[in-house]
């Protein structure tokens, strides 16, 4: 079940490590980072609708389309 949901850019997500620093401050326990890519968005609206469509997606199961990876930044096969 997805519990937390993040738009980071390839200039904000440096690395893994720093990924898994900053959701350490939030208190919340996950397990995999599941991710996706989107072209250039037209607006912060666009953003969020994909963010949203992404959760629902996960919530209902569908994780295939996306990569997932564990704290240490490994891929992780989730098909």
């Amino acid at each position: 079940m997805p519990v937390v949901c993040v738009d980071k850019s390839t200039e904000e997500l440096t690395s893994m490590a720093a990924l898994v620093e900053e959701s350490r401050r939030t208190e919340i326990e996950w397990d995999l980072v599941f991710t996706a890519a989107m072209d250039d968005p037209k607006d912060d609206a666009e953003v969020e609708r994909q963010l949203q469509r992404m959760m629902e997606s996960l919530q209902m199961g569908n994780i295939t389309a996306y990569l997932a990876f564990d704290h240490h930044g490994n891929a992780v096969n989730v098909g």
